[in-house]
This record gives C-alpha cells, structure tokens and sequence, in this order.
C-alpha cells in the first residue's frame, strides 16, 4: 500500500504519466480532449490521451521537471543523424506547428491546412507523402513500412474530411509523427544488428 501511494504522488507531482517506462507530460488544457470530453465523456478522452504519440523532438525529464530535446540515438551513426533531425524537426512541424494561449493548445499545420475544403486534405496529403517517399529512399526502408507510412497518412486525411469530427481525428492522431516513430523503430533494430554483426566478427 505504501508503494503504490508513493508511486501515486511522484507520477501527481510531475504532472506526467508513465508510457513504456518513460514519463509523458499531461497537455493540462488540451483542446482536443475537452471537445471530446464534451461530446463522449472522460473514457474515450483517456484512451485518447494513452495512445497520443510522444512529441517528435522533445521528451520530459522527470528529474528536472521539464521538456529536453530528445538526443541522438547511441546506436545512429552521425551520418544519418543530422538526416534524422531534419525529419523530427518535418513532423513537429506537420503535427505541432502551431501553438496558441500560451502554448496551452496546440495543433499541427496539417490540421489548420486540413480546414481548407477539399483542397486541404490533398495539400496534406502530398506534403505527407513526401516526406514518406524521402524516408524510403534515403534510408531504404522495408516494403511493408513504407506502405504503413502511406496508409496512416491518406487514412489520417480521408478521415479528416468528416467535418468537425475528422479535423479532431487529424489533429489528434498526428501521422506524421507516428511515421517518424515507425522509421526509428526500423533503423532501431537495423543497426543493432548491424552492431552484434560486428562484435561477432571482431570476437
């Protein structure tokens, strides 16, 4: 019992919640999770906010109560890392562009360019297909990847043009950055094996 009430107020004073062993800060006024607080209830807000991605290029530091650039990956080489910034930096943009009331709301330029009636999807679509197809290519990307990274991309616009309801899915399931994830999890575990490789030959 003491354990959990100790666990309960450290995760109540960060003001954070535990995702995969790291700490994510709450957006305490976030618009999207109001509106549908509104609509559906607190529920279907929580599980929204359990499966919300982690920011692009910052992560929260428990310790120093406060948002870091994420670092470069140990395992990437340097060559590849300025190449992985400029894709965090992409997504960022894509998904949380756009900030307002103190930065208590924020939304993503897909999202606002997403407003535009039947133009706005198409716009985001090809911006988002570009910076998939430039993934593929520099970085030589399985099939199977590159075909999720275009299916999150056009379903994540398609949905986007249910009026109201779509622009929340859009601004909320941020595809940009759920690609980018999905492109570190891939160079993840190539370069990992790429290092026992070497240990291997080198033992």
């Amino acid at each position: 019992m003491g354990s959990k009430s100790a666990n309960s107020k450290s995760k109540s004073k960060s003001n954070g919640k535990q995702k995969n062993g790291k700490v994510k800060l709450r957006k305490k006024d976030n618009i999207w999770v109001r509106i549908v607080k509104a609509f559906v209830g607190d529920k279907v807000s929580e599980q929204m906010e359990k499966h919300e991605p982690d920011h692009p290029t910052l992560c929260y530091n428990a310790e120093k109560q406060r948002w870091e650039k994420r670092p470069k990956p140990h395992w990437l080489p340097s060559e590849d890392w300025e190449l992985l910034k400029h894709i965090r930096k992409n997504a960022h943009w894509m998904d949380y562009g756009c900030s307002c009331c103190c930065d208590s709301v924020v939304i993503g330029r897909s999202a606002v360019i997403s407003l535009v009636p039947a133009v706005g999807p198409i716009v985001c679509i090809v911006l988002g297909s570009r910076m998939v197809n430039s993934k593929a290519r520099k970085f030589d990307l399985p099939w199977s990847t590159t075909a999720m990274m275009y299916f999150r991309t056009g379903a994540s616009e398609c949905i986007g043009l249910v009026p109201v309801v779509g622009e929340v899915f859009v601004a909320w399931y941020k595809a940009s950055t759920r690609n980018l994830y999905a492109l570190e999890e891939v160079l993840e575990e190539r370069y990992a094996d790429r290092q026992y490789r070497d240990r291997v030959e080198y033992d």
